[in-house]
This record gives structure tokens, C-alpha cells and sequence, in this order.
């Protein structure tokens, strides 16, 4: 198990060394890929995280929780690089409700981002992270006005046909900061008549 384990942080270390390639970070489909290299590895060790919980293995959850953890953070510095360690924007993306275990729904979530990866678009799959929690994705893209990033934030699985009230919440919440993100104010829908400014 002690092989096992040291080989999967030989392997997480070449993940994070590509994760501070410029060449792939400004890639489109580089960093899709970079990330589907998370995306396996995550589902892994997700997988091993559930079987040792099942059989009562302490020292495997622990292990495979430390894992999950080093994915998320080698996720979570390529956001950082992507915006350009812009700490206004990274401040705000993750004030949101943290999402659980990968699913089947990641596929279609590298599907969409493909779709936006072939306009040129970086994207990044926000379950992969700790720090990216609105949406699915979140689509960057350079603002020559005022040399900041753009940001579309992009729910993949929420459609505008039969929302419930935590889906019409979680739209208005995306879409106010997207608003904010990109006119620097927006109106704060807790508190109506209120105005938030950058």
C-alpha cells in the first residue's frame, strides 16, 4: 500500500509541475485535458474513499481523503493562475455552498467546456476545485477595456423549464455575480434597494 501511495504522488506531482506550464494553462484544450488528468485521478481516489469507509479501513480514508485534498489544491492553483492571482475575483467565487462527490455529471460538464475550448475560451470545471463554486463551469476570458478577466459563469444542468425555488435562487445568485464581476456593482437581492460595489 506504502508503493501504491508514493506512486500516486509521484504521478500528482507531474499534474501539478503541467498545472505551472504557461503553454498549457493558455491552451484551451490543454487545460481541458489537464483537467480530465484530475478528473480520473479524483474519481479514483473518490472510489477508494467510499470502499474504506464500507470496510471500516481508517488508515485508506485517511489516505485517500489526503488525495482528494492534493487533486483540489493542484485544481485550485490553476484558478489562481488562470486569474491571474487576482484576489478580488478569487474571493468571491468560492462564497458559495461546496459541492460533494465527482459524478457521472462530470461528463457532461467536459463536454460543455469542450464546446467552449473549441471558441478559444479557457474553462475551468468548477467540481474539480475548493475555490470555484458557482456554477459548473466557469468560462475565462481577457476584458481589453480594463486588462481584468472575464468571467461567465455556466450551470450546466439547470435549465430554464422547470426550475424550483433553490434552482431560480442558485440563477439569480450566479447571475448577480457575474454582473458584479464584470460592472464592478450590482444590486444585492437580500437586500433590496441596496447597492454592492467593488
Amino acid at each position: 500500500e506504502n508503493r501504491e501511495y508514493l506512486n500516486e504522488l509521484v504521478l500528482l506531482k507531474s499534474l501539478f509541475m503541467k498545472s505551472m506550464d504557461k503553454e498549457i494553462l493558455n491552451s484551451p484544450f490543454g487545460l481541458l485535458n489537464l483537467q480530465w488528468e484530475l478528473a480520473e485521478r479524483l474519481l479514483i481516489y473518490q472510489g477508494l474513499q467510499r470502499k474504506s469507509k464500507e470496510m471500516k479501513n481508517e488508515l485508506g480514508f485517511e489516505t485517500a481523503r489526503r488525495l482528494i485534498s492534493l487533486v483540489k489544491q493542484i485544481a485550485d492553483s490553476i484558478a489562481w493562475r488562470v486569474f491571474n492571482y487576482d484576489r478580488l475575483v478569487l474571493s468571491l467565487l468560492p462564497a458559495h455552498q461546496q459541492t460533494g462527490f465527482l459524478d457521472n455529471t462530470i461528463n457532461s460538464d467536459f463536454e460543455k467546456a469542450k464546446v467552449f475550448a473549441e471558441e478559444g475560451r479557457l474553462v475551468l470545471v468548477n467540481d474539480l476545485t475548493d475555490i470555484l463554486r458557482y456554477g459548473d463551469l466557469t468560462v475565462a476570458g481577457k476584458n481589453i477595456k480594463n486588462d481584468r478577466t472575464d468571467i461567465k459563469l455556466v450551470e450546466n444542468k439547470l435549465g430554464t423549464k422547470g426550475l424550483n425555488s433553490r434552482g431560480i435562487r442558485q440563477r439569480n445568485e450566479k447571475d448577480s455575480l457575474e454582473s458584479f464581476l464584470k460592472f464592478s456593482h450590482r444590486e444585492n437581492f437580500k437586500v433590496p434597494g441596496r447597492i454592492d460595489f467593488i
